[in-house]
């Protein structure tokens, strides 16, 4: 009889940038927490959010493949080392050169910012560590970001670059992450406040709303009312910048 080959240990660009606690018990198995009422309601409008910025992606890689400037749409990155998953939206052939873009629908708010504030930095590390995957098969390729914004339909073209030390840094969690799954030892839980420095003022963490397990990483089902009590505390503080 042969045996089969254990499945590699993989994670996606996006836990990499989230809970990972809540990375943790998903690779175990564990039955997801109820979910509260309140964040119910806010995953839905991240959920109808996600689905807007889906077909902006449609639309703008539509847009290019009429050109004749498509070189590849939604694919996923090449296997690699650290065990990286994830799609990359589109590689275009532009300019003598390959460019892999990745799209974001974004709000009015952070699209007018962005050209001096630059672009949200997990949207940046999702850029910087999938052109580092990229390079791989293509070493000359350049990575942008294309936010678009969801009302105007308006579009920002942002380079992106990638920093090694910062992205090997985040490939470093992978191999965080298995250990704490061997010695079952779960990792830290994230925030549930963070500073949001595009909009300048303390919210509920992004990252842990997103969490599915969030009350389990806390051992505390009313996180949500309480991080939202705390990030108004810290906003009403004199001298917020």
């Amino acid at each position: 009889m042969i045996s089969a080959k254990p499945k590699p240990f993989t994670l996606s660009a996006a836990a990499l940038s989230g809970c990972l606690r809540g990375v943790y018990f998903a690779k175990l198995a564990i039955p997801e927490p109820p979910v509260e009422a309140e964040i119910a309601h806010v995953r839905q409008i991240f959920g109808m959010l996600a689905e807007r910025g889906k077909q902006i992606q449609e639309d703008q890689t539509q847009e290019w493949r009429e050109r004749g400037v498509l070189f590849t749409g939604e694919k996923w990155i090449p296997w690699n080392e650290w065990g990286l998953t994830g799609k990359y939206d589109a590689l275009c052939q532009m300019e003598e050169k390959l460019i892999h873009y990745e799209i974001k629908g974004v709000s009015s708010d952070l699209f007018s910012k962005a050209p001096v504030d630059g672009p949200r930095d997990d949207h940046t590390m999702q850029s910087a560590l999938y052109n580092y995957m990229l390079r791989l098969k293509y070493p000359e390729i350049e990575t942008r970001l294309l936010y678009v914004d969801r009302r105007t339909g308006e579009r920002l073209e942002l380079p992106v670059t990638c920093v090694e030390e910062e992205v090997l840094e985040k490939l470093a969690l992978i191999e965080q992450v298995r250990e704490a799954v061997d010695r079952r030892q779960p990792p830290p839980a994230a925030n549930p406040v963070a500073w949001d420095a595009h909009e300048r003022r303390w919210r509920v963490n992004f990252a842990s709303i997103t969490c599915k397990y969030h009350s389990l990483c806390l051992d505390n089902p009313g996180w949500y009312s309480a991080a939202e009590a705390e990030a108004d505390r810290l906003n009403s503080r004199p001298n917020q910048t």
